[in-house]
This record gives C-alpha cells, structure tokens and sequence, in this order.
C-alpha cells in the first residue's frame, strides 16, 4: 500500500528587524496534514527582493499544492536571480525537511539519518552584540559569555580597515588592541577566533599573524578575500599561520559540493565554514564530508538568527563527526524569544532542543514584521557590528 505523498497547502514569512544590519527573513511552510516547518533565509540588503520572491511562491504554493520535497523544490526553478533563487530553494528544503520531521514526530537529526549527538560543540559570535566598540567593551562582553557556559568566543575586532581604501595604522592597531583585551579577559584556555571579513592584502595577513600570535588565536578567519588571492599565497599565509600555532578558517560563501572541492583542492584552509542558506540540508552533509575526507574541519557558520541556529545544530548531530557549530549571541534578546527560551550551554556545549523537527516551534510574539521599503541602508560604515563597510 502506498503511502499518500504529503503536499505543502500554505507558505508564509516574516521579516523581523533586530538591529540596524539585520532583518532575518524566516519562512514557514504548511503540509495538508497541518505539519509545519520553519527556515531561515536572511539575505543582508536583499529584504525587498526576497518579500518580493517570497510573495510570488505563497501564491503558487496555495494554487498548485505541489508534493513536498519534489514539487516544492521545482516551483523555484525557472525564476529569475540566480543568487537568490539558490536561498529560496535552500530554504524550501530546509523548512520542508523540517515539516516532513515533525510529521514524524522525530527530531531533524534523526530524519536526515543521524542522531550521532545529543551535545554539541559551539561558540559564541559576540560581535553584533558588542555595543561599546573600545576594547573594554569587546572584553566585558566575552567575559559574559565564557561565564555563560561557552568556552569560545569569535570576534571581529577590525572595524574600518581596508587594505585597498582605508589601510590606517590606527585601525590596525586597535583591532589588534581588542583581541589583547578579550584574551586577558577569557583566559588562557577559552578559543578565541578572529573573524577579518577579508580585510587585509597579503603582506598585512603576515603582520596580522605576527601581532596576534601572543593572542594564541584559534584561528583566524578570512584574512583575506579568498577569491582575489593567488592559491600559492593562500597556502604562504597558511604556513606563516602554522608557524605561530594558528589556524586559518574560511569557506563561508561555499555555494554547494563542486564549490567546496575547488575551496578545499587550493589546502589554503584548517577550517571550513559551510553555511546552510547557501548549501542546502543535503549540500551542506555533502560539503562537511567532503571537507573531512580532506583533513579539513568542519564547522557550521550562522550570523544570523534561531530559525538557522536550530537547522545547523540537528545537521551537526546527524554528522557521525563531531561539527563545532557557531552561535549568534547577544545582538537582540528577540534570538532566545523566538526560541521559545535559550538553549543551555554548558562547558561549551549545546544540545538539540525537545520535541520533533529542529528542536523548538519559534514563538513570534513581540517581534514585529519590518517594512521593508526604505529601510534596508546603502552603506553600514560607522555602523557599531560584524558585517560589510559598503
């Protein structure tokens, strides 16, 4: 006896302003059984186009009831934006993938064939959250979290510095003047991760490793944009980092499993940092083993907010290795609202929430929609957070 195909009804969206750089964009999609899945798809600058695009699929979604996965997935291709359309279909899978669990009543882990762990490794992006740029802030701030329960903290201590436009030593200096700060407050033991939003040239990725080798960094995080570089220096800077005990991180923008192999064939990297709006449930397990066949680590980048935190921590756990898994902390208390509560972290660990699907229902109340028109900024330079210059 077959079983009947389950079939999406309804899908709906939210834009949800949390602070000056972020709008996170979460969708949420119905099953003729009235299962429901949730994923997130922020897109930073691209609000307008994605409600536009969101819109257009809610309407085709009611009148065709496509089948889930397969006729979901087939609705987004054909469309225009080649980019955003990839966000979308991730985000379509990952929300289906979602509904298609809690149908089950099993946890997203178990449905994507793992379930290898119920904790998992994690640190705490603090940058957003970090109001008060001077270094006592950036140190007052990682302090909190390390007594929270993380034993990694990742920051971006490099406000303004461009080494194509804006290479001033005082920018330089006070970046490197941060780290100094939160080491001394995390101590000795806690990871610290510098992320550079590929700020530097390659002679100033050495400098940068020579200044923050007293620092002792986990690893150092885009030092340079990865797609102007030549591959033989990417590998120099690598050694160089070797040479002081650091690792070197990147791979955010990998788009899918030919990506990452072309990333990983260039060994100018420790540390791959797949991120799932732009992998896909299935590109990411692809990329992360990908990526551990190669002798590369793995871990699961989100700068935004719950809805992907939940989806990249069930990914990890149906991982049989272990995937350290980053977390946004502190930028808006709207993260542990929708959340439904914040998920405990003890000794640097997390675990998988309760229940099916990925682990929490988001709860919305007090986060009102954002519109759109107008309120998306041309530039974020003199803006306090991670995030681009221009």
């Amino acid at each position: 006896m077959l079983t009947q195909i389950p079939r999406a009804v309804q899908m709906g969206f939210r834009l949800i302003r949390v602070s000056p750089k972020t709008v996170w964009v979460v969708l949420r999609v119905r099953l003729g059984c009235g299962a429901e899945g949730w994923a997130e798809i922020t897109d930073f600058g691209d609000e307008a186009g994605l409600a536009l695009a969101l819109s257009a699929l809610g309407r085709a979604i009611a009148n065709d009831r496509p089948s889930v996965p397969g006729g979901l997935l087939a609705l987004v291709r054909g469309r225009q934006g080649a980019a955003r359309l990839a966000v979308l279909r991730h985000g379509l899978e990952a929300a289906a993938a979602d509904a298609l669990a809690r149908r089950a009543g099993v946890p997203l882990a178990v449905a994507l064939g793992g379930g290898f762990h119920d904790r998992l490794d994690c640190y705490a992006n603090i940058n957003r959250g970090i109001a008060d740029r001077a270094p006592a802030g950036f140190a007052a701030r990682a302090a909190e979290v390390i007594a929270a329960g993380y034993r990694a903290v990742k920051i971006a201590p490099f406000d303004g510095y461009l080494w194509d436009r804006n290479a001033d030593p005082a920018l330089f200096s006070s970046g490197v003047a941060r780290v100094e700060a939160v080491r001394d407050a995390i101590g000795p033991d806690a990871r610290l991760m510098i992320d550079c939003h590929s700020r530097f040239s390659v002679a100033d990725a050495r400098r940068l490793i020579d200044a923050l080798a007293s620092c002792a960094p986990y690893w150092i995080e885009d030092p340079v944009d990865a797609t102007r570089t030549d591959a033989g220096d990417q590998r120099a800077i690598r050694r160089a980092a070797h040479g002081r005990g650091i690792r070197i991180a990147g791979g955010e923008d990998v788009t899918g499993l030919a990506d990452a192999m072309r990333f990983l064939a260039i060994a100018g990297h420790d540390v791959i940092l797949p991120d799932l709006r732009l992998t896909g449930l299935r590109g990411g397990i692809c990329v992360l083993e990908a990526a551990l066949a190669r002798g590369v680590a793995p871990s699961l980048h989100n700068p935004v907010g719950p809805v992907l935190d939940g989806h990249s921590r069930h990914l990890a756990a149906a991982m049989d290795a272990q995937v350290i898994v980053e977390r946004q902390v502190g930028e808006t208390p709207l993260y542990d609202a929708i959340a439904g509560g914040a998920e405990p972290v003890r000794d640097g660990r997390t675990g998988l929430g309760s229940g099916g699907g990925f682990g929490f229902v988001p709860q919305f109340a007090g986060a009102e929609d954002e519109a759109i028109a107008g309120a998306v900024p041309v530039s974020f330079a003199g803006m306090a957070g991670a995030g681009p210059d221009s």
